[in-house]
């Protein structure tokens, strides 16, 4: 089911300024909060093949993931650590209503302190 056109197009419908749902997974927490990516967008248009990950130093058992509904079908999914998002995929609904990886998955290196908490 990966496809990299899949990621480029869920891409190109990703907005600076659009507010979307996320959700913060982090151990058994899970945090819903509304987010626009702001000044995150530019970072996140820089992305790479995941061969030129650079992963944040810190340690992996505070690492958490977000996901952000961007499309009634599509989710971005980022690994987190030490604030920094450091790689992304897009997961899709399958003909089953489940979500499942849907593209590889990209290297960034993205302070997501510069992702805004939306208040709509």
């Amino acid at each position: 089911m990966k496809d990299d056109h899949n990621f480029i197009r869920v891409m190109k419908g990703v907005s600076n300024s659009e507010a979307y749902q996320a959700m913060k997974l982090e151990g058994n927490r899970n945090l819903e909060v509304k987010i626009r990516f702001s000044d995150f967008y530019d970072c996140l248009l820089t992305y790479k093949p995941l061969w030129k990950r650079n992963i944040p130093k810190g340690n992996p058992s505070e690492d958490y993931y977000l996901e952000v509904l961007v499309s009634p079908n599509d989710l971005l999914l980022f690994n987190v650590r030490s604030s920094e998002a450091y790689q992304v995929r897009v997961r899709s609904i399958d003909e089953n209503g489940i979500y499942q990886d849907s593209s590889d998955t990209y290297a960034i290196n993205c302070d997501v302190d510069l992702i805004e908490m939306a208040l709509e």
